[in-house]
Formats: C-alpha cells, structure tokens, sequence
C-alpha cells in the first residue's frame, strides 16, 4: 500500500496539485486499494490518474473485473 501512496503522491505533486487535494485523493486511493485487497482474489490492481479540465480522476481497477459480478 505504501507504494501506491507514495507514486500517487510523488505524481500528483509532479502536476502541481495542491496539498490540501493530493491529501484527499491520497485518502480515496488508500481506501479503493484496501477495498481491492479485502474483498476481491486479485493479486494485480490498477491505479490510474488523470488531470483536465481542472478535475483530478482516480481509478482503481482489480484484475478480475470482468470476470465477476458485486454480490
């Protein structure tokens, strides 16, 4: 989990993001990824980060998405 915070960190700041958000979105990727390791069998996520339009995007993708369905 450290890794992922500290890329998302280390990438946001690169942006020029400010703190008071890079420290909310540090708090949102801390728990989506926590959530993948809890309740799913991935042993692969993805996070991905995107900046427009003055809008910070944050995604965070577990393997077998596809294969299965929310209960």
């Amino acid at each position: 989990m450290s890794t992922i915070r500290a890329a998302v960190r280390e990438r946001l700041r690169t942006w020029g993001v400010s703190p008071h958000v890079c420290d909310d979105a540090l708090l949102v990727a801390s728990e989506l990824v926590t959530n993948v390791i809890t309740h799913t069998l991935s042993d692969h996520l993805e996070c991905r980060l995107s900046v427009g339009a003055g809008l910070l995007r944050l995604e965070v993708e577990d393997e077998i998405r596809a294969r299965t369905l929310p209960a």
